[in-house]
């Protein structure tokens, strides 16, 4: 786990379960923001609602804040990103 406050703030895309799911690294995100989802997540078959709320993220860009200093710290995002491939 990466040491610092929270890595990826509140999001348009991102609800509670999104964050839970980013938690558990079920679902990861890029340097370059974008959003992608474990193999484990793409597996499930459980409706239309999981169709929309999580397999439908595959590949969107991550809404950013205006503020620059708001939006997740890159580097971090990248070593957060190479564990999420590792798992």
């Amino acid at each position: 786990m990466l040491a610092g406050g929270k890595l990826v703030h509140a999001s348009p895309h991102f609800l509670d379960f999104h964050h839970a799911a980013f938690d558990a690294n079920l679902i990861g995100i890029d340097p370059d923001f974008r959003i992608h989802i474990s193999s484990e997540l793409l597996s499930i078959n459980d409706g239309p609602m999981f169709e929309e709320g999580i397999k439908a993220l595959v590949g969107r860009m991550l809404r950013l804040p205006r503020r620059e200093t708001d939006r997740p710290d890159r580097d971090r995002l990248a070593q957060r990103f190479e564990y999420f491939q590792r798992h």
